[in-house]
């Protein structure tokens, strides 16, 4: 805290002084011109009479005389000094002043100059110092320099010096993994910025571990079923009687198949980790694009197009909208009765909205949020018909974030029943 206060507070007292000494000695050099001037004006006078004293007789006045004058001047003048100095003492430039009959001020004595008619003699008035108030002064600066670094060090160095120190204790929980740990820091404080930002990081890293720790959790348990029934086809094979025999070898490479399904979209689930920065846009022809997705022959429902309000381009990453696309009609395939509809519109926003509607059960709306997480399988079935490990749907959500847009499932608004999927994506590139 210490080395903060004298970092900040002692380049600020030389500055200071470096201020004041380079002021001064800058309006000396301004305003000697003035000084001149006013002391030509308001002495002229004062070394008149003093003149008239020294000369009484005028120019018959002899040396002698003068300096007898100048010496009852001088002791009747007291502390206000007057006195008679040679011309030649002084520097040419100011010879010069002082012969033209010019009063001459010295700035740094402070003391005043005139020439004694045409005698090689200079007459000075000489003021007296002030009362000696240099210690008063002192004191007086002391006070201030003191008053000064108390306000600074209350005011800037101890708040900065304590946020630090807030920051540094919520860093030090942080790396001892209490990611839980927030900084709170006033509104004006400086480090608030940065307070923010390390807990929005540390909120990211929490997510990051819990979704970490709950996607291992659901791998593992995802992994255990297939792989018992493997380990069961295969020992079941050493005794099973040759008709059995090809059915188990069937099932365990299903269940190979599976495995290898589950892997591929993990991979591609950590693909689409927000901290793989935005997704490689291109332009493409929305109606041909879209239609060619719908008329897929493998389809086991034909798809019904409505591109009538379709936007002539989409922005987007070709194969990543492909494949959210492909799975949201993959899921209408295995659910639908007779019907699903692939739209596409552009919002009055500027929003472009690809809808994907199918007459099949439906989602309720307490789960309409639900099925976008990993491993969320609503029909809690486990067989491998049915479909889906539980991670195309959130997938498809991470896709439509990394675009900068979002995807929701609603009530089919054409069927009794059934569900519309809705991907929204921004009208320009993200």
């Amino acid at each position: 805290m210490w080395a903060i206060f004298l970092r900040q507070f002692i380049p600020l007292i030389v500055t200071i002084a470096l201020t004041l000494f380079g002021v001064s000695h800058l309006s000396g050099k301004l305003l000697d011109s003035y000084f001149q001037n006013f002391a030509q004006d308001a002495y002229k006078g004062p070394f008149n009479v003093l003149e008239e004293s020294l000369l009484p007789q005028g120019p018959a006045t002899s040396e002698a005389q003068m300096l007898h004058n100048a010496a009852q001047l001088k002791h009747a003048m007291g502390k206000f000094g007057v006195n008679l100095r040679p011309l030649s003492s002084f520097e040419p430039e100011i010879r010069e002043r002082l012969n033209n009959g010019k009063v001459w001020f010295n700035m740094d004595d402070e003391f005043f100059y005139r020439r004694v008619a045409d005698r090689p003699w200079v007459f000075s008035i000489e003021p007296p110092d002030p009362p000696n108030i240099l210690t008063i002064n002192l004191m007086v600066y002391l006070l201030m320099i003191i008053a000064m670094a108390i306000v600074y060090f209350g005011g800037f160095v101890r708040p900065f010096w304590r946020d630090l120190q807030t920051l540094r204790q919520a860093a030090q929980a942080m790396g001892e993994g209490r990611l839980e740990t927030r900084i709170a820091l006033k509104t004006g404080s400086s480090l608030a910025p940065l307070g923010t930002r390390m807990n929005e990081m540390a909120a990211r890293i929490e997510l990051l571990v819990k979704n970490q720790n709950e996607l291992l959790n659901a791998v593992a348990h995802e992994l255990r079923t297939p792989l018992a029934r493997t380990r069961f086809a295969i020992t079941m094979q050493e005794t099973a009687a040759a008709e059995r025999q090809q059915s188990l070898r069937q099932s365990a490479l299903d269940d190979l198949d599976e495995m290898e399904t589950l892997i591929r979209e993990l991979l591609g689930y950590g693909r689409l980790d927000a901290r793989n920065g935005p997704p490689e846009c291109s332009t493409i022809p929305a109606v041909v694009w879209l239609s060619e997705l719908g008329r897929r022959p493998d389809y086991r429902i034909p798809v019904t197009l409505d591109l009538a309000a379709a936007p002539a381009t989409l922005h987007a990453d070709p194969a990543l909208l492909e494949y959210a696309l492909a799975n949201i009609l993959r899921n209408a395939q295995r659910y639908a009765t007779e019907h699903i509809t692939l739209a596409c519109r552009q919002t009055n926003a500027g929003q472009i909205e690809i809808s994907i509607e199918d007459d099949g059960p439906g989602i309720a709306a307490a789960d309409a949020a639900r099925v976008f997480e990993p491993f969320i399988r609503l029909d809690d079935s486990r067989s491998r018909d049915t479909g889906g490990i539980g991670l195309g749907l959130a997938i498809v959500k991470r896709i439509c974030e990394r675009h900068g847009g979002r995807v929701w499932v609603e009530a089919a608004r054409q069927h009794p029943h059934g569900a519309r999927f809705v991907i929204s994506l921004p009208g320009r590139n993200p």
